[in-house]
């Protein structure tokens, strides 16, 4: 069973495999945001690191692909965050197809 710093691992991998790579700008604003949260996850901030990730991500209206908003939600579970009230706007980022 994964734990929710292996979780955030997978899903930054992910994400940065995924980046839009026609996109420079965009491009440049996730690779800082998923190297500021590795540096929080160095530290042993793993979940001010994840949101910190989420709030940036979204403020920037970056969208993920489902298994990773999925993956987000997993991570809020096994907090015990209910991301349906506190983090319903985590929906929001998925890219629609």
């Amino acid at each position: 069973m994964e734990t929710e710093k292996e979780k955030l691992d997978k899903l930054i991998f992910s994400i940065e495999k995924n980046i839009d790579k026609n996109n420079v700008i965009k491009e440049k604003i996730v690779n800082q945001i998923l190297k500021d949260a590795k540096e929080l996850i160095f530290y042993g901030e793993w979940f001010v690191a994840f949101e910190n990730m989420l709030d940036n991500l979204f403020e920037y209206n970056i969208k993920l692909e489902k298994k990773e908003v999925t993956l987000i939600k997993e991570i809020l579970e096994k907090r015990n965050e209910n991301w349906r009230e506190d983090w319903n706007w985590i929906e929001n980022m998925i890219i629609k197809n």
